[in-house]
């Protein structure tokens, strides 16, 4: 259980991180392209963590909605990005990347023997994070 406890905790990081940096580039003017994406990914991280935060008090752990583990790669891509060129279409190979180690992220706990519940849960937010770099995908061929 400390394995799924630990998994848990680092996906709530990883979201919690995420959603900050999408927060962020929104502030920092987020080209009018992007700005429909990012609201939407802020959108689902909010409602990711709150059920991976349902699932970790549940197990009598108490999440931490302001530290993480280390910088994510998003804040790095946003940040050099935005620096150089602005926050438009051209950091979609970037986010797509790193949403990807997200996904790996989910598919390491998801190889583990969890509980049915925590299981169906991870399987859901898995899927849609995975439609959504499908939409990032389909905007950087349009691009």
């Amino acid at each position: 259980m400390t394995g799924t406890i630990d998994g848990l905790k680092g996906l709530h990081a990883a979201l919690v991180d995420c959603k900050a940096d999408y927060e962020k580039a929104l502030a920092n003017g987020a080209d009018g392209s992007l700005a429909p994406l990012f609201r939407d990914l802020i959108v689902l991280r909010k409602r990711h963590n709150a059920e991976l935060d349902r699932l970790l008090r549940t197990a009598g752990e108490m999440p931490d909605e302001s530290a993480s583990y280390s910088p994510t790669a998003h804040r790095t891509v946003l940040k050099e990005r935005s620096m150089r060129a602005g926050l438009g279409e051209s950091i979609l190979p970037g986010l797509i990347d790193s949403e990807e180690r997200i996904l790996k992220q989910y598919d390491d706990m998801l190889e583990s023997a969890l509980p049915t519940l925590t299981a169906g849960v991870l399987r859901l937010q898995r899927a849609a994070i995975a439609a959504k770099i499908a939409r990032m995908k389909e905007l950087q061929r349009l691009e």
